[in-house]
């Protein structure tokens, strides 16, 4: 999906944004918009449980959202505060008070553009008093759906989730389904030759990552049967394949051979002088993404922590931090000691973005 070109004027079009950035409906927590530029782009955008920022650890990680906006060059920032409340109690209650003050003594911070409160029924700005744009008891919820903002999201392909909950992969259930997967993933093993036979595991890493970038060339790959889900396990399983296939995502060149990535000191090589970074091919990217997800949901223990291993990866490459916590989360919850998926969790504690350019977002204007 492309990113549509749209102008926010009105807190109710950023909110409408909102969303759309995330992937799911933000509930219970702060989102912090970082707006770029004289021009008013709007760049990073931050989520952060609201439990988490009220807790002994919140004037940190504060500081930690600070830094990351700040390093993404944010010169102001627009923030909204959710909660499964309606809007009365909200102004009143004791939450948004505390969230206003932790914002007020994160010094870091740029300033706010403006602040909004979103309840169960309506919402409303801190920072503006006009009667006619945002009046005392706050505007429908329902009003940011109908929004122009929205609307363009909307008609270029764009369909959050209900919550972040929804992000998670779930299991196959299906015990015939399950049973074929087995039988097909150890057939899949035997076909890797022995770890000491160099050479024809180093044939076989190239034949398989050769084999996952040209299906994910070719678009959807979910609906490939249970064999190929359990050749991908497997495949993904060899770290060689694997960071071949994040390597090749990293080129945003579909053409390029992933098979010569496997190659000998080409994955040193790489690490010691990495190309110029590029945004992902949207095509090739999603459809491994959406491969991985398929055959994690097939998958157990440790195969499955490796998929979503490798999926959380790939979506904070490609600038989706919430699913990317959401599946290296649960790749820890099968392996607690996976390397990849704890390294992805700190880069996104740390606020580090991906080094490609980031897409624009809307104008604030």
């Amino acid at each position: 999906m492309s990113v549509p070109v749209v102008s926010a004027r009105s807190p109710r079009d950023l909110l409408a944004f909102v969303p759309h950035a995330l992937g799911f409906r933000p509930r219970r927590c702060v989102v912090v918009l970082g707006i770029r530029s004289e021009r008013g782009r709007v760049g990073l955008t931050t989520r952060t449980d609201l439990s988490d920022l009220l807790g002994p650890d919140g004037p940190r990680l504060a500081g930690y959202l600070a830094s990351a906006l700040v390093r993404d060059g944010a010169r102001e920032v627009f923030v909204a505060i959710y909660d499964d409340r309606p809007l009365r109690d909200l102004q009143v209650h004791d939450a948004v008070g505390s969230v206003l003050d932790l914002l007020a003594r994160t010094p870091q911070l740029p300033e706010p553009v403006d602040v909004v409160v979103v309840g169960t029924d309506r919402f409303r700005s801190l920072l503006c008093d006009r009667e006619e744009c945002c009046p005392a008891g706050g505007r429908p919820v329902a009003e940011i759906a109908c929004s122009e903002v929205a609307t363009r999201f909307v008609a270029s392909g764009s369909a959050p989730l209900a919550g972040r909950e929804e992000l998670a992969v779930g299991r196959e259930e299906r015990a015939d389904v399950l049973a074929d997967f087995r039988r097909e993933r150890r057939l899949a093993r035997s076909r890797r030759g022995p770890q000491e036979d160099s050479g024809r595991r180093r044939l076989w890493r190239a034949r398989e990552a050769r084999w996952i970038a040209r299906q994910c060339r070719t678009g959807d790959v979910t609906g490939r049967d249970v064999a190929d889900h359990a050749r991908l396990a497997v495949a993904v399983a060899d770290s060689v394949v694997r960071d071949a296939l994040m390597m090749w995502v990293t080129l945003a060149d579909p053409s390029r051979d992933a098979g010569a990535l496997v190659a000998p000191g080409v994955q040193q090589q790489w690490a010691a002088s990495p190309p110029p970074a590029v945004a992902p091919d949207h095509a090739s990217t999603g459809a491994l993404a959406a491969w991985l997800r398929v055959g994690a949901a097939l998958a157990e223990g440790a195969d499955r922590a490796r998929l979503l291993a490798a999926g959380g990866w790939l979506a904070w490459h490609c600038g989706e931090g919430a699913l990317a916590e959401v599946l290296a989360g649960q790749a820890l919850h099968e392996d607690p000691r996976h390397r990849l998926a704890s390294l992805t969790l700190q880069l996104l504690a740390r606020g580090v973005p991906p080094a490609w350019v980031h897409p624009p977002g809307p104008m604030v204007s």
